[in-house]
């Protein structure tokens, strides 16, 4: 299975990295929403695991990007350090 993260810090990454390891896959990390997108773009991912540090604002490119896709259906898990239920209705509504 090939999974992308978009996880700007690197220690969030390297505990998902860990975690998706034991289960006997290899993430791809993304820092960058342009790098990720383009990639996509490109190449297929099984899953896509998004890191939110901070409540995404209107406009964030990464949800209107899983908002607009078409056709492509790839499964996504957002992490957040924070319990609420508007941050999660926000991001359903976004398309995760």
């Amino acid at each position: 299975m090939k999974i992308a993260c978009y996880i700007r810090n690197t220690s969030v990454f390297e505990q998902v990295k860990a975690a998706v390891a034991r289960a006997g896959f290899q993430p791809t990390q993304f820092d960058s929403e342009t790098m990720l997108l383009r990639t996509l773009k490109r190449k297929p991912y099984d899953f896509l695991i998004v890191d939110l540090p901070s409540p995404p604002v209107a406009g964030d490119s990464i949800f209107s990007w899983l908002g607009m896709r078409s056709g492509d259906r790839i499964p996504s898990l957002v992490l957040a350090p924070r319990r609420n239920g508007e941050l999660v209705a926000q991001v359903l509504d976004g398309g995760a």
